[in-house]
């Protein structure tokens, strides 16, 4: 089931950003999802799920030409003002101090 998990990560992770998503998909329960995960990879589904969105937002932020609202954007967030909030948290700094900072 991790591999399985893993893979739908990889195809929506851009567009689906909740554990329950991936659950419904594996036909199982949130609660259930996240013990099988916690378990095997030491780490929440959700947390895994925020890993990759942070790579995907540094890869972005880093390698495109795209301004902070067009990655928040193709992120699929509500707005950038969570963007700017989640990358944050995940990453110590905005994602203009991460765009303009010699730090990957």
């Amino acid at each position: 089931m991790t591999t399985i998990f893993f893979t739908l990560i990889r195809q929506h992770f851009k567009e689906q950003h909740n554990v329950q998503f991936y659950a419904d998909k594996l036909f199982i329960s949130r609660k259930y999802l996240t013990k099988v995960i916690n378990k095997t990879m030491y780490k929440s589904p959700r947390d895994i799920i925020h890993q990759v969105l942070v790579v995907e937002a540094r890869m972005l932020l880093r390698n495109s030409n795209s301004n902070v609202n067009e990655v928040a954007s193709q992120l699929k967030f509500s707005d950038q003002a969570s963007f700017i909030k989640f990358l944050k948290k995940h990453v110590g700094k905005s994602p203009l101090e991460y765009k303009g900072s010699d730090l990957y």
